[in-house]
């Protein structure tokens, strides 16, 4: 189970222009699961508390499940 608290979530698709690109960036109640909406293919993510100390990255991660048109 996740601790109490907020996290900052980065979200970027490593696969876009020369270095990547931010999909999306923001501060959330701490959760052990977040649903992104229209993601590409392959995403990469990184959590950090409110202290900036990173608790979860992940790299390259690529989509589960079934494909939407």
């Amino acid at each position: 189970m996740a601790e109490s608290g907020t996290e900052m979530w980065d979200v970027w698709s490593p696969e876009a222009a020369a270095t990547g690109l931010l999909l999306g960036k923001g501060r959330l109640d701490t959760t052990d699961v977040l649903w992104l909406h229209a993601a590409p293919e392959v995403i990469s993510v990184r959590v950090r508390a409110d202290d900036e100390r990173l608790v979860a990255r992940g790299r390259e991660l690529r989509r589960a499940g079934g494909n939407c048109p």
